[in-house]
Formats: structure tokens, sequence, C-alpha cells
């Protein structure tokens, strides 16, 4: 869709004098730069004698200083007949160029000519008229300024707002409720410089290159932006803006951005910067323009500007065991907070063996006694309705164990006679911040290592615990390469944190490839 754009007419409206010595306004190159720099297309709309061809009214453009923030240009001398304003033909030209298929209020025309400004409202522009040398502005001439500068009031700032993909089914919101938003598809790197477009592991001891794809949905031009990149030497579950983006690695700028177009930019990341083999990292990224920036606190799944890559890619044998050290919660944290840990594995590989090991001193017996010592349950999913339906009554004395949807913790029960329970289900879509929890999640177990936490075969499966506060919690996910498994398979795991209002705050996700 293309920006509003505003033509201009030239004699007398942008520039004035004998045809020997034309000059521009005084505020003629001061509100074109202003107005360019507030998203909008500007395009010129002036009678030319016959034989002038756009190139050389671009060159006099150039010569008054107008010629960087003007185009498209169209003129009457490009019509056969040489079609003067205000004809009809020269409107539709200018619409056509300007690429718009109807005129609107994002059409608009500026001229000193009354009798063109109201043939332009006549076919459904927005004319308006300047009165110059001492002329007023009567309440018949509609929308009328005396001097250019006068438009700034009438026309303000566009609308920026450039974004990133979370996931594929992001449409551009800033808060993004689906999944996987830990592993954006427009972010990737490439191990040289051959503009590919699939994400490759980073290559130790080399360049390799951050690609980023841009997209704006605001219905201004962005004249001006960046996109800042910064990795994280380990994988966390949990980023916060602006703690982890800053200082940054690479940035890379692009320009003149239309609405609804995208554009991809990259940056070298230095042979130097690269972490050692082995090293699983995370990468985030952030977009940086004037008028729209990422809000101080947010996580990437708050603001559309923010992305990450936090997708660990490995190869193993049928059989092979790998760790990945992982970290959860965040250091800005001032209170100790509910979380849950949750493992989510495809439902042909639920059966692939993981635990949860110490890394970094840190014990996971702690963490699970944490979780097993806290008495708060995780709420219900924020807008959840229920619809009521069978109820149960117990006849004889009962002992059970309940395993409810949202909460991580078995409530065990001791029923007298004539209890009751009501049934109820939610009403919602299913989404990562919704699933049904396997019943029976993980375990603690001794090992001669020190304990792991076993998680049960499930497609969602994990366990409860408590963060501390300014702290962050070190973890190894202990993955397992099925033995009956081929060359060539390939299957993604995700490790996920969930706050105790069941909302998923961040991720991380590993891709096992089955190779010989």
């Amino acid at each position: 869709m293309p920006s509003p754009t505003i033509y201009f007419d030239l004699g007398e409206t942008l520039i004035t004098g004998p045809p020997s010595n034309r000059q521009p306004f005084s505020d003629a190159i001061s509100t074109l730069q202003e107005l360019y720099a507030r998203g909008y297309q500007i395009g010129l709309l002036s009678d030319q004698a016959d034989g002038t061809t756009v190139d050389q009214v671009n060159t006099r453009l150039d010569d008054f200083g107008f010629g960087q923030f003007i185009d498209p240009v169209t003129i009457s001398s490009e019509l056969p007949g040489n079609v003067f304003k205000p004809d009809p033909q020269i409107f539709a030209l200018a619409l056509q160029k300007a690429g718009h298929t109807t005129a609107s209020s994002d059409t608009i025309f500026i001229t000193e000519t009354s009798s063109h400004i109201t043939a332009a409202r006549s076919l459904g522009w927005r004319g308006i008229v300047v009165k110059r040398n001492g002329g007023i502005c009567q309440l018949s001439d509609g929308e009328c300024v005396n001097n250019l500068d006068d438009l700034l009031a009438l026309l303000p700032p566009l609308n920026i707002d450039l974004w990133y993909r979370d996931a594929t089914d992001h449409t551009g919101s800033n808060v993004y409720s689906g999944s996987r938003f830990w592993d954006s598809p427009d972010l990737w790197i490439r191990n040289s410089d051959d503009n590919g477009t699939t994400h490759q592991s980073p290559e130790f001891g080399q360049d390799n290159f951050f690609h980023a794809r841009i997209y704006n949905r605001g219905n201004g031009i962005v004249r001006d932006f960046s996109a800042i990149f910064e990795v994280k030497e380990w994988a966390g579950t949990n980023f916060i803006y602006p703690n982890d983006y800053l200082p940054f690695i690479a940035s890379a700028s692009g320009a003149n951005l239309a609405p609804g177009e995208s554009t991809v930019v990259k940056a070298r990341w230095p042979a130097a910067r690269i972490p050692p083999q082995d090293t699983h990292a995370c990468w985030v990224s952030a977009i940086l323009a004037d008028r729209d920036q990422p809000v101080v606190g947010r996580q990437v799944w708050r603001h559309n500007n923010l992305a990450q890559k936090n997708l660990t890619i490995v190869n193993l044998l049928p059989g092979d065991l790998i760790t990945i050290p992982f970290r959860v919660a965040h250091l800005s944290s001032h209170t100790s907070e509910l979380l849950r840990i949750e493992l989510h594995r495809p439902r042909k590989w639920k059966h692939v063996a993981a635990e949860f090991v110490t890394t970094h001193g840190n014990s996971v017996e702690m963490l699970w006694k944490r979780g097993h010592e806290v008495k708060q349950q995780f709420s219900n999913v924020s807008g959840s309705k229920y619809q009521e339906g069978a109820e149960v009554e117990f006849l004889s004395h009962t002992k059970i164990r309940l395993n409810t949807k949202n909460s991580f913790a078995s409530t065990r029960l001791n029923l007298v006679p004539g209890s009751r329970f009501k049934m109820v289900e939610f009403n919602q879509q299913a989404s990562a911040n919704n699933v049904r929890l396997s019943p029976v999640s993980a375990e603690l177990l001794p090992s001669p290592a020190g304990a792991v936490i076993r998680i049960n075969p499930a497609t969602v499966a994990g366990f409860t615990t408590m963060s501390r506060p300014l702290r962050n919690e070190s973890l190894g996910l202990r993955l397992h390469a099925p033995q009956n498994s081929k060359v060539g398979d390939s299957f993604t795991i995700d490790v996920i944190e969930r706050n105790k209002t069941n909302q998923i705050v961040g991720g991380i996700a590993v891709q096992v490839r089955i190779q010989k």
C-alpha cells in the first residue's frame, strides 16, 4: 500500500521570480524536508512547455535543492497534446505514478491556484490552497495556508511501525500470544556473504553474517532505521530490552521502507567475536528508528521491534547424548518468582530420553525442592472461560488424587459420602499458552554425578520451581539420540519458561539431526 502522497505545484507554490531567475520560497526546502521526514511521499504535479522531459525537471529540482525529497514527478508534457491542469488526465497520471488506484484523503494536492484546487477536490483529492502575497484565507477556500510551513500543522507525522515476525503466524502486533517466539523466521546466519536465506549454525574461526528481514506495518515511509545484533554466549529462556541487547556486536541500516513492504539487512559478525565451537549461544536483535523504539523492560513477545534466534543445531549418532547448558529467569527480577520449566517434544519423538542436570554449581535437587515447598499454584490463563459440565457425587468414603490443568502439583483428597465435584472445561483455542500438561511430568532421581530431574515421556512435561532474586538459574538439558533413529532423522525440542500466570515468557530450541 502506498503511503499518503503530497503533490506540489511548482511555480508560485515552491518557487517564485521571473523565468530567468526563479528561486525557492524561503520556507520551501525546510517544509519539504520535514514532510519527507514525517513519512510522506512527495511528488511534483506541474504544467510544462511542450518537449520538456521528466529528467529535465528533475535536474531543475536538484538545482533548487528539492530533488532529494521529490519523487515522483508528473508533468503535463508527458501526455499527448500536453494536457494541463485542471484536466482529469494529468491528475490520473499523478495517481498512477504514486501507486494509488483512486483519489482519497491520502492523495493531497497543494497549489496557489484556487481553480486547480477545486478541480482536484471534485476528483476526490484533498486540496490545500496556498495564498501568498498577503492573500487572506477565507472559509470558502476550505483548507488554506498562507505559507508553506503552515502545512506542518495540517499534515502530522505518519505512523511508523517496524517489526519482526516472532513466528510464521505472527501478523505484527506488539503482544504475540502464539508459540515459539524464540526462533524468529526473520533472523538467520550465513557462514559466508552469499545472501542465502536459510539459517546456518555459526562457524568458528571465520566471519559470519547476520541477516534480518524487517517489515513496515505503519502508513508512513520509514526514512532511516537500524537493526542491532547481540549474541549471548549461553542459551537462555528470558531476555529483556535493553539489558540483553546493549552493547551490540554489529548493526545494519536501511532506508526508505514503504508501508506494507519488507527488506533484508545484513551485518558482518567478525571472526574474533564468534563463540568457540560447542557454545550454545542465543542471538537477539532490535529495530531502532526515529519515532519507533522498543520499550524498556519488554521481552520479545511483548514488542514487535524485538526478535531472537535461540536455536541450537546438534548432529548426533544414534545412541549419542549431549548436554545443552541454559539459563532460566532473569537477573533483573528483584523478587522470588514461581516458574515452570517445560520440555516440549514432537509427538513422534515424545519418548526421546531427556533429563535436566546440574551445571555451574547449581543443584537441580535444590530447584526441585524449591518447587515442591511452594504452596502457590499457577493461576488460570487470563481470559479463559469455563463451561460447566457434569457433577460427580461420591456415594461412599474414598481417597483420590486430583491433577488439574493449571496446577502443577497433584492434590490428595479424603472425601466423605455426599461430596461433590463440578466438572468444567476450558473454552479457548489451543496454543502453547494453554497446553494440557502431562499428569506425571518429571521425577528427581539419584545419580553418581548428582541428582537429575528426569522428564517423563510426553509431548509436554516439566517441573515447577522458584527463582531467586537478582539471579538466573543454570541448568543442563541432556538429550539422548534414540538407538533406533536413522540417518537423516531430525526433530526439534523446546525448553519453555512459564510464569505464575501460565504465560510463556521465553524458550530455547534444540534441533537434533541424526548423522552417520
